[in-house]
């Protein structure tokens, strides 16, 4: 019997801002488009998921942006740049 090897090495693909972007447009775009009623619940998802994927990119950005305000500040006190 074969061991899953849970130390595998195969990179993970990066995903980027603009692919996330795109992403939560596709699916808002792809969720107005449907029509079959029995679909709906699908399409809100499908909604819910491109906002949760837009407001995972802004706080992305944001914690981005104080970590390299920190990092930053802690160079100047130490002497750097």
């Amino acid at each position: 019997m074969a061991n899953e090897d849970s130390t595998s090495t195969t990179p993970t693909p990066q995903t980027t801002k603009v692919d996330l972007t795109a992403l939560a447009e596709r699916l808002a775009r792809h969720a107005n488009s449907i029509e079959n009623i029995t679909a709906k619940p699908m399409a809100d998802d499908m909604r819910l998921a491109a906002r949760v994927i837009d407001r995972l990119v802004i706080e992305i950005r944001k914690a981005a942006s104080t970590t390299n305000d920190a990092i930053a500040r802690l160079v100047e006190q130490v002497g750097g740049a």
